[in-house]
């Protein structure tokens, strides 16, 4: 493709971000003002003052968008840990894959990963859709940048999943120059960087689009693969002008976190606060009758005589001379300051409430509360419409983020920073292409340690322990142990070990257990020849006992 191909196409895909802004500064006036800024892309605050947001809907937001920090990937604590995923475990792979899972969180806590995180988080909840960028540093090491809502648009594949981003950003002619040097750079550009006077303030937009790439070469994990060849298409592009492309590079993995909070019948996310549009209205409409409510109790209205009108003095401890032909008509005097604000704070507390329900807050409150006051079982028996409700967006988070972490694992590993060799490194993350040579890296399987997956593994855990204990009441009340046949006694306790987050050191693999369970079948074995021995040598000195 050409400068001028890839300069539509990228246009066509942000473009198509129009059809949801209109609904993207609604909800950032209702819930975020500080958001708008962001959406128009201005760089000072517009200074709109005027109140039309809701605090319980912003507070509502952090609480969730903090919780997806703080209770699915927290900072300085073991959030995921990869996986073996073939059949036949082993405890060299095991070992591997827990050095590898020490690593990748040591990468993620040195670099700026957490601080972009919750910024994505913040758009995923608001605006339904949140975007992350994952580059290599060239000293080592792992770079992230948030991409704010409305700077991008976004394309699926045939599955569904996001393959395609165009984002727009600004730079100005000294950071344009520092990323790509002067001479890729168009003339507007180079002449901006060659007036003092222009080349730290004037700022020019450019675009980034990434796209799946036809023909590419899967290569063999490292740096001997062609940029052009690679993946994912990776073109930068000056927007206007005669010369677009800026740089034209590629991607071995996607390297775009784009998180829906849920998945509906567009590209783009539907957002928690869909389901709270009319409350957020009625809350902030609520609020300006009650913000002159209290003007009213304060700076209340009066009837005055027209005689008297300029001549009252309303000041604290001002004194008003009036005639005695008035004084008995009772003026001035109070009128229309008669409304319930009693009522309207009920009504907003009413409001507010289905608004923090559409955030999940109720639940939130009760699973702060775990190794607490109360178990991730008892929340589950709390708050289980809830657990099954947010159980939908954290899936889907994790969905979009095995992608994302496909790219940080196959980054991590083509700088080396596993320092594995052959013959201890796994086999079930490396895509071998049909010469048998080259490969590629892709990410191992993952597990999610959480306390929001703990809660919803539990909801899934007391299913199972319903199950069995009526299995067991059945036995009990009938005697027939038939009922229990259905269930495989060693997969069920596999997986209550797995939700209840124990060590993985503790548990044997599978070389392990048939050792154990062949040790179990030699030891019963001896004892019934022990049994029947004893049983023989008892008939036999029966026998002699009779004889004499």
């Amino acid at each position: 493709m050409n400068g001028l191909e890839y300069s539509r196409l990228a246009r066509a895909v942000i473009d198509q971000k129009e059809d949801l802004m209109n609904e993207w500064e609604w909800l950032s006036k209702r819930i975020l003002p500080r958001s708008r800024d962001v959406l128009r892309q201005l760089k000072t605050p517009a200074g709109d003052f005027k109140r039309e947001n809701c605090a319980k809907a912003c507070e509502a937001l952090h609480t969730l968008a903090g919780a997806f920090i703080t209770h699915v990937t927290p900072s300085g604590q073991k959030w995921f840990e990869f996986e073996d995923k073939s059949i036949k475990k082993s405890k060299t792979y095991e070992n591997w894959y827990r050095h590898a899972t020490d690593v990748t969180l040591d990468a993620l806590a040195s670099s700026n990963f957490y601080p972009s995180l919750q910024e994505t988080h913040v758009d995923r909840c608001l605006f339904g859709t949140g975007c992350m960028l994952c580059e290599s540093k060239k000293s080592g090491g792992l770079s992230f940048k948030h991409i704010p809502i409305g700077s991008y648009g976004i394309a699926e594949d045939k599955e569904g999943n996001v393959d395609t981003v165009c984002r727009s950003f600004k730079y100005t002619a000294h950071q344009a120059v520092q990323a790509w040097g002067i001479k890729r750079l168009p003339t507007e550009v180079r002449e901006a960087f060659n007036r003092p006077e222009r080349r730290f303030t004037e700022e020019f937009e450019f675009l980034h689009l990434v796209m799946p790439r036809k023909g590419y070469t899967l290569g063999n994990g490292r740096a001997d693969v062609p940029p052009r060849k690679m993946r994912f298409a990776s073109v930068y592009l000056y927007n206007g002008g005669s010369m677009p492309i800026v740089e034209e590079g590629g991607y071995p993995e996607f390297p775009y976190l784009v998180s829906r909070f849920l998945k509906w019948d567009n590209v783009w996310g539907y957002p928690a606060a869909r389901k709270c549009l009319d409350e957020l209205e009625a809350v902030v409409r609520m609020y300006r009758h009650l913000d002159k409510l209290a003007e009213l109790a304060v700076y209340p209205r009066f009837f005055v005589d027209a005689e008297q009108e300029g001549d009252i003095d309303y000041r604290a401890g001002g004194e008003t001379v009036i005639d005695r032909s008035i004084a008995g008509l009772n003026l001035p005097r109070e009128w229309g300051i008669n409304g319930r604000l009693d009522w309207g704070l009920e009504h907003i507390k009413e409001l507010e409430g289905k608004i923090e329900s559409a955030f999940f807050v109720p639940f939130l409150r009760v699973i702060s509360s775990v190794d607490r006051q109360m178990t991730a079982t008892e929340v589950v028996a709390r708050q289980k419409e809830q657990v099954i409700g947010i159980s939908a967006t954290f899936s889907q988070f994790v969905y979009d983020f095995n992608v994302f972490l496909e790219r940080i694992f196959a980054e991590l590993f083509r700088q080396g920073a596993f320092n594995s060799d052959a013959a201890t490194q796994p086999k079930d993350f490396i895509v071998e292409a049909p010469d048998g040579i080259d490969y590629s890296v892709t990410v191992p399987g993952v597990s999610y340690k959480g306390v929001i997956s703990q809660s919803i593994e539990m909801a899934q855990r007391q299913s199972m322990d319903y199950a069995m204990q009526t299995a067991a009441q059945y036995i009990q009340f009938t005697g027939d142990p038939s009922a229990m046949d259905c269930i495989d006694i060693s997969k069920a306790i596999k997986f209550l070990f797995k939700v209840s987050a124990a060590p993985s050191e503790v548990y044997r693999d599978k070389a392990e257990i048939e050792q154990v369970q062949t040790d179990r079948q030699k030891a019963q074995q001896q004892q019934l020849a022990l049994m029947a021995s004893q049983a023989a040598n008892q008939q036999s000195q029966a026998v002699r006992n009779v004889s004499e």
